[in-house]
């Protein structure tokens, strides 16, 4: 991974070497630029998402296809971590609302409490 530094570009060293590393919301916008740079710094990337896509499949040594809501998705993907032998050594957690159903614009107590759930399910 690289950061600027008055222009010029420096590495960092995240010291993620072959650890083993959990990304949500990986298959796309900022979860997929998460997981490409824990792999560029080494780590051996599992990438959580409810739409496997193949820039992930290039990055992540293991994609698990996951809707995070469901109230058992977390041990399927803890499962797959440990699969590789080794325990968890990171979580970046990435997944968002975002494309989910009509939405009510309106003031805070005008909004329905079925959003609400959607949205803190998905967020939180």
């Amino acid at each position: 991974m690289c950061i600027r530094d008055r222009g010029k570009a420096r590495s960092m060293d995240l010291q993620l070497q072959n650890k083993v590393v959990i990304v949500t919301g990986a298959g796309h916008g900022i979860g997929l630029a998460t997981a490409r740079a824990m792999a560029a710094e080494g780590a051996r990337l599992i990438g959580a998402t409810r739409t496997p896509t193949p820039e992930l499949a290039e990055v992540a040594r293991v994609v698990v296809p996951v809707d995070l809501t469901d109230p058992d998705a977390a041990s399927v993907v803890t499962e797959a971590a440990l699969d590789l032998g080794a325990g968890i050594d990171g979580v970046v957690n990435c997944v968002g609302a975002g494309d989910f159903g009509p939405q009510t614009l309106a003031g805070f107590l005008e909004i329905p409490d079925e959003q609400w759930t959607d949205l803190l399910e998905r967020n939180l």
